[in-house]
């Protein structure tokens, strides 16, 4: 997911994560992973923000998990 620079620090980026988990959990879905670069401190907060957790690390790519 990426959100535009000018589009950011609107809340834009958790209303989009809100709505993935939420038709995710519609679609029967019981887990969602992502992968994220470990730089990316503001989408890692976002993620946290929105209920994913550390789930392993595989170089520079931190991989997060949400049970739905």
């Amino acid at each position: 997911m990426a959100v535009s620079e000018e589009a950011r620090a609107k809340g834009l980026g958790f209303l989009l994560m809100k709505k993935i988990i939420e038709q995710a959990k519609a679609d029967g879905f019981r887990t969602v992973s992502l992968s994220v670069d470990r730089g990316n401190v503001q989408a890692i907060h976002l993620y946290k923000k929105t209920g994913f957790a550390h789930y392993c690390v595989d170089g520079t790519s931190e991989t997060m998990l949400i049970t739905l």
